[in-house]
C-alpha cells in the first residue's frame, strides 16, 4: 500500500490512543469490526508522515488469528498491542516489527 493510502486509511478511522516515542507519535487506531482495520498501529512523525505500519501478523505468526489490535501499551523500551481474545504482541518501537506473542488475559 502506497503511503497516501495509508494516510487515507488513518484519515478514515478514530485514534484509539497514542505513545510518543522519539519525538514520533504511535498510534493505534479504533477497529470498527474483527476484520477492519488490520495491522492498525502505525508510527507518525511530527508532520503526520507515516514512518511504520506495524508488521504483518502472517509473516511472524502464520497461524495466529489475524484480527485488529484493541490495546496498545509502552514500557521499559516495548509497545505492547492486544488483540480482543487477549493475545499480546511486543513490538520494537524503532521499526514496528514483532518481537514475541503471549497471553496477556
Amino acid at each position: 500500500m502506497a503511503n497516501n493510502e495509508y494516510k487515507h486509511l488513518i484519515s478514515n478511522y478514530d485514534v484509539r490512543s497514542t505513545v510518543k516515542y522519539k519525538g514520533n507519535k504511535i498510534i493505534l487506531l479504533k477497529p470498527i469490526s474483527m476484520q477492519v482495520p488490520v495491522d492498525n498501529v502505525f508510527c507518525l512523525d511530527a508532520d503526520n508522515n507515516i514512518i511504520w505500519q506495524v508488521e504483518d501478523l502472517r509473516e511472524k505468526y502464520p497461524h495466529d488469528r489475524k484480527m485488529p489490535y484493541e490495546n496498545m501499551f509502552y514500557h521499559d523500551g516495548i509497545l505492547t498491542v492486544s488483540t480482543f481474545i487477549g493475545v499480546g504482541y511486543d513490538i520494537n518501537p524503532d521499526g514496528g516489527m514483532i518481537i514475541r506473542s503471549h497471553i496477556v488475559k
